[in-house]
């Protein structure tokens, strides 16, 4: 479970890799919450599943693979057909935790992006998980 004392820890433990900002991960959600990943299970002190699938805010799909997608990506890969309609991957991967919790570097930055709202990057849970 995420508490303010691992989050201070998992902060720490970032910073000491030299990342002292998410600003960046936006759109890179892959690339990041793989990376990152043995960095967070030390710091939450458990296992972590890294998930990928839709996301929902309201009724409208910012990530919204269908189950046809999954299918040719575990048997193609990603190629660049997927990018004929878009220039990113459509889909969006975070952390689950053991007891079901979400946890998620990304989101905020992304978001932060697509609505044009600077102060949003960086954050999770809509709280600076970084200052920059």
């Amino acid at each position: 479970m995420v508490t303010q004392i691992n989050g201070q820890n998992l902060t720490a433990r970032l910073t000491a890799a030299g990342i002292t900002s998410l600003v960046g991960s936006a759109f890179q959600c892959l690339k990041w919450s793989y990376a990152l990943l043995p960095l967070v299970e030390e710091a939450l002190g458990c296992k972590i599943t890294l998930t990928a699938g839709s996301v929902y805010i309201e009724d409208s799909a910012a990530f919204d693979p269908s189950y046809d997608d999954f299918l040719r990506w575990r048997d193609l890969g990603i190629t660049t057909s997927d990018f004929v309609e878009t220039k990113d991957f459509n889909f969006h991967v975070w952390y689950t935790l053991p007891n079901l919790q979400v946890l998620d570097l990304t989101l905020w930055s992304s978001l932060a992006v697509t609505w044009n709202r600077p102060p949003l990057a960086g954050r999770v849970d809509g709280v600076p998980l970084l200052s920059d």
